[in-house]
């Protein structure tokens, strides 16, 4: 399916038509739609695992997105190194909650982003993300932790500030979990 309004046109790719004929798990009928304005492609993924990942790029071998919304919030069921090679993405954001119990985003699903490059956003750690995508082919990122900070919020470390895995002590340990204040807001093209 596909509509446009404006600048931007819509298409859904995924569940496929056939999908609602079967019994299939309610994170496999998510909705992933690609949004286009331009020369700017935004992948919203929802829930979808990996097999469906496989599935989508089955049926649309030449999918690119230059922003993803990350799969199942970077859980371990998602994000899989063919996803990500062919999408060819510059920036990606995982929706998580402020200390979530399934700790979304994994840190081996961080791990294959960073090692393609790819900008990584968490929302358990910027709260709400605004993107802003000016005609001149600017992008900015404004993260609600910045824009309307609260005194009672906790602020995470920014990624600059948060050990990779690798890089952690035999302990386990991690950055701290607070700083001074909000971290700056991304703007780039």
């Amino acid at each position: 399916m596909r509509w446009s309004t404006g600048a931007l046109t819509f298409q859904v790719l995924h569940p496929a038509r056939a999908d609602y004929e079967a019994k299939r798990p309610t994170n496999s009928m998510s909705c992933v739609v690609l949004i286009t304005s331009g020369a700017t492609r935004l992948l919203l993924t929802g829930d979808v695992p990996l097999g469906d990942e496989i599935a989508m790029l089955t049926r649309e071998p030449e999918l690119r997105a230059d922003w993803l919304a990350v799969p199942h919030h970077g859980s371990r069921s998602s994000s899989g190194a063919l996803f990500l090679n062919t999408l060819g993405a510059r920036f990606a954001v995982a929706q998580a909650g402020y200390r979530n119990r399934f700790r979304h985003p994994d840190a081996e699903v961080i791990a294959r982003y960073r090692a393609r490059k790819i900008d990584f956003f968490r929302t358990d750690h910027t709260g709400a993300l605004q993107w802003r995508f000016a005609a001149d082919g600017s992008i900015t990122v404004a993260s609600s932790r910045q824009t309307q900070p609260r005194y009672w919020h906790n602020r995470p470390a920014p990624e600059s500030h948060v050990v990779a895995p690798e890089d952690a002590p035999e302990t386990g340990a991690t950055a701290p979990d607070a700083i001074p204040g909000p971290p700056e807001p991304f703007t780039g093209r």
